[in-house]
């Protein structure tokens, strides 16, 4: 279907052009005058109803357009404080974050540097488990949520 020039000015434009045009036929039917300003301000007056028309459709289109979205912001990178452990002696020490309890308990654990993981050893427990590394993570970007746990 192709557009019509009805469909393309807004309504405020139309019915400026539209009153501008009924002005000017009642206007040439008035007797003739004998000065031969008329037909110079009946012109001014016409351009410059149809100017105001040009600019109240511009406003009229601008104020139409859909406004962007804001962009969605990043994932916080707090990572729950009840996965946190420390290893207190032996070739591990230090603190880290499990990574079974990161996976159950953080939604975005996949996005957790690789860099930071690490078979570490429980020296307690004798077996090892996946962690990542607290202070490597804290490079990355990623902290502790201390909210509300003790």
């Amino acid at each position: 279907m192709t557009p019509t020039l009805a469909g393309s000015i807004s309504r405020k434009a139309l019915a400026a052009t539209l009153a501008a045009a009924l002005t000017f036929t009642t206007a040439g039917v008035a007797p003739a005058r004998a000065d031969g300003n008329g037909d110079a301000i009946a012109a001014a007056a016409f351009f410059g109803l149809v100017a105001a028309a040009i600019i109240a459709s511009t406003r009229d289109r601008a104020a139409r357009s859909p406004q962007p979205h804001p962009p969605a912001a990043p994932p916080r990178k707090l990572l729950p404080a009840e996965c946190r452990f420390e290893i207190h002696y032996g070739a591990d020490r230090g603190r880290w974050f499990g990574r079974n309890c990161l996976v159950a308990n953080y939604a975005h654990w996949p996005r957790l540097p690789d860099r930071c993981a690490r078979r570490v050893e429980l020296p307690r427990r004798h077996y090892d488990v996946v962690a990542y590394k607290a202070q490597c993570l804290a490079r990355a970007g990623y902290r502790p949520d201390d909210r509300g746990f003790r």
